[in-house]
């Protein structure tokens, strides 16, 4: 349920029908990364962070939330059960431990990565085109991936 919100959040939807963080996570994802690494990576003027519910970070993109960063408190498990469980997956090296993107038709593409036991997704909407999104996607998750 995490990742929808994630999700939620990337295409556009406003920040209050997110819940308010019951707790605290256990990762600060505003903390992976800089507005100024995103607009690096996008090439576009990029605002925030701007902290979701618990674990999850999202910047602005000409006004709508554009990137996203989620903390998933399933670890390891988590990670190869969404993997198991995504259609179209692809693995994505050189990334945390192991990552895989999967792409979406709506527009944007997601990043699971996970290192250490600590699995992240990031969601980028964006780009000039798919090509260009994901290879955003992949930049921002090995940045964030680093930082682990």
């Amino acid at each position: 349920m995490k990742w929808i919100l994630g999700a939620a959040a990337c295409v556009g939807l406003s920040a209050s029908v997110l819940p308010t963080a019951a707790q605290q996570s256990a990762i600060d994802t505003c903390a992976l990364a800089t507005a100024a690494e995103l607009q690096a990576i996008t090439h576009q003027p990029v605002q925030g962070p701007k902290p979701q519910a618990a674990g999850i970070c999202a910047w602005q993109i000409a006004g709508r939330f554009a990137i996203t960063i989620q903390y998933n408190e399933t670890g390891r498990a988590g990670f190869d059960n969404a993997k198991s469980l995504t259609s179209g997956a692809k693995p994505v090296a050189g990334i945390g431990d192991a990552a895989f993107v999967f792409v979406s038709v709506a527009g944007f593409d997601v990043v699971h990565v996970v290192k250490r036991d600590r699995y992240l997704t990031i969601t980028y909407q964006g780009g000039a085109n798919a090509a260009d999104r994901l290879q955003a996607t992949e930049a921002i998750a090995a940045k964030v991936a680093d930082k682990l």
